[in-house]
């Protein structure tokens, strides 16, 4: 099975999980950068996922524009002779070395988006006419269904998010999994809780994707929310942005602006 790394802005989200799906719908193995952050070791993750990938697709937005992780990451594909392949999403100017590649694909090129990534399957086969095996995603799936019924969050990986530290005392706990303080846990003890930049919240987090007053935490009807407090840089919660309160499940990953991911614990 061919795979694929998808250099991408953790802010096109879900246009990165549409095109995961549709990747896997051609029968190929994509790969996702997990949001590195400035000041760690990340380039040697990323580095190995590009060195062991066929080809990397190149998610060309404006947000994966303004992005110096995305940049790295293509560049770093070419520089080792990898295919590069930029998808272009949202218009944006692209970059001269991305232009000059052989295959681009233009979303906006087709009236439907539906007829674009089936025109994209088709031409991925062709490209790489070996990679092909039959995969769980049905072919009927349409780009409507997916946006209906999205597909799960590819989980972070790489060295710099890690699971290795658990609460074991009774509670409710949110642990940050990367940023500042990796591993440093947290309990949920008010029914109103807010975390943010500013040393007034009840969880500080000192890193400039945060906002001052990033999100509140809310105990109602035996369960916690969150709810994102007009950030600047948004919340995500299991992949998807939130707008109002959602629910968190055990086990649940929150992703503040594009560096800090933490994890909702229960310990019964």
């Amino acid at each position: 099975m061919t795979h694929i790394f998808i250099a991408s802005s953790p802010k096109d989200h879900k246009e990165m999980q549409v095109l995961t799906r549709y990747l896997q719908l051609a029968g190929f193995r994509p790969w996702v950068d997990p949001a590195p952050r400035p000041g760690q070791d990340w380039r040697h993750d990323i580095d190995k996922a590009i060195d062991a990938a066929d080809a990397v697709v190149a998610m060309i937005t404006p947000a994966a524009a303004a992005s110096i992780f995305v940049t790295y990451e293509w560049s770093r594909g070419l520089g080792v002779g990898k295919p590069v392949i930029p998808v272009i999403l949202k218009e944006t100017p692209m970059h001269p070395a991305l232009t000059k590649q052989p295959n681009i694909f233009k979303a906006a090129s087709f009236t439907k988006q539906t007829d674009f990534w089936e025109y994209f399957i088709k031409e991925m086969r062709l490209l790489f006419p070996m990679s092909y095996q039959p995969s769980n995603v049905p072919a009927h799936e349409t780009l409507a269904e997916l946006k209906t019924n999205p597909p799960m969050a590819i989980p972070p990986s790489g060295s710099d998010y890690n699971q290795n530290v658990m609460p074991t005392m009774p509670g409710h706990w949110l642990i940050i999994r990367r940023g500042p303080h990796v591993n440093t846990s947290f309990r949920l003890d008010k029914n109103i809780m807010t975390i943010g930049r500013d040393a007034a919240n009840d969880i500080t987090i000192n890193d400039p994707e945060v906002s001052r007053f990033h999100v509140r935490i809310l105990w109602h009807e035996n369960q916690y929310f969150v709810e994102d407090m007009g950030s600047t840089n948004g919340t995500i919660v299991e992949g998807q942005r939130i707008n109002g309160l959602q629910a968190m499940t055990r086990s649940a990953t929150l992703m503040l602006g594009d560096n800090i991911i933490l994890s909702y614990e229960v310990v019964n």
